[in-house]
């Protein structure tokens, strides 16, 4: 019972802020055969709701500015956490960054989110397809080359040139 009420509760302040009521054609990036941002955005924590439509506005007056890009895909990649819609909002993040690399390649933050994603996003290797993993490993690179020095470059060398394990049945 308190659990129905407690999203009662937020679905209503949601709504009655006129928060969730953004149509797919305000959302750049958002594309016509996904659900729509209404359904996507149910039960999220409203502030960044709040902060997702507004980054979302400032790319819709300007698509290049990258400080809007960095911050929706931050969101984005909040959401793709938890939920139904994870490669919705992973995809979303994905050209959020990718344009914001495009534009200023220096992005530090860009770089390394893409990274971040592309490595929490995972391979099919059962396919024998790494390229979630190449992309990680450049934009890693990348992110590195541009701040040596920040404590998130430092994780991602360790990360990066941590041994794989060896299988059991190849043990002296």
């Amino acid at each position: 019972m308190e659990r129905g009420y407690c999203w009662g509760l937020t679905t209503l302040l949601v709504l009655g802020m006129g928060i969730a009521r953004a149509p797919a054609t305000d959302i750049p990036g958002w594309q016509h055969e996904w659900p729509a941002p209404e359904r996507m955005l149910q039960g999220r924590d409203p502030a960044q709701v709040q902060q997702f439509l507004q980054w979302s506005a400032a790319l819709a007056k300007n698509p290049r500015d990258v400080n809007a890009l960095d911050n929706r895909a931050y969101l984005d990649m909040e959401f793709a956490k938890r939920g139904l819609y994870r490669t919705y909002w992973q995809w979303l993040a994905a050209k959020d960054l990718e344009a914001a690399v495009h534009i200023n390649p220096k992005d530090f933050v860009a770089w390394h989110n893409y990274g971040d994603l592309n490595y929490s996003a995972g391979d099919f290797w059962m396919m024998n397809d790494h390229s979630n993993a190449r992309r990680a490993v450049t934009a890693f690179t990348r992110a590195i080359a541009l701040n040596p020095g920040s404590a998130a470059a430092g994780r991602i060398w360790r990360w990066m040139t941590k041994p794989m394990p060896v299988p059991t049945s190849q043990r002296r």
